[in-house]
């Protein structure tokens, strides 16, 4: 299961380990164990002067991807967890560890061994 948020404040970011419980806000599914935290640069995208959409960096805001390994189900669009679907792209309110992040699953891969 990977995670991902573009922006989201430092200290939220730093408390995040791995090893930590990572859970569905809204459901309260457990999401798995954390086996990465991979943290950038925060960046938002707005336009400039002449209207054209640019990328800039935020202070204070991180980008983070967390994956985990949790016991899912495979359907035709994506995995069920404790009979809640989910699909690359779902936007998603996760607590991981002592933090609470805001974002879009990113990734599913099934391993069937």
């Amino acid at each position: 299961f990977k995670f991902y948020s573009e922006e989201s404040p430092d200290f939220s970011v730093a408390v995040v380990k791995v090893g930590d419980r990572l859970e569905d806000e809204t459901t309260g599914n457990y999401l798995g164990r954390i086996t990465e935290v991979n943290a950038a640069p925060g960046y938002v995208f707005n336009p400039d002067a002449n209207g054209n959409v640019v990328k800039s960096f935020k202070d204070g805001y991180n980008s983070v991807e967390i994956v985990s390994k949790v016991q899912a189900r495979p359907y035709s669009n994506g995995v069920i967890i404790q009979e809640s679907k989910y699909e690359i792209g779902y936007i998603i309110t996760v607590r991981a560890g002592m933090g609470k992040l805001f974002g879009k699953v990113s990734g599913l891969e099934v391993d069937y061994d």
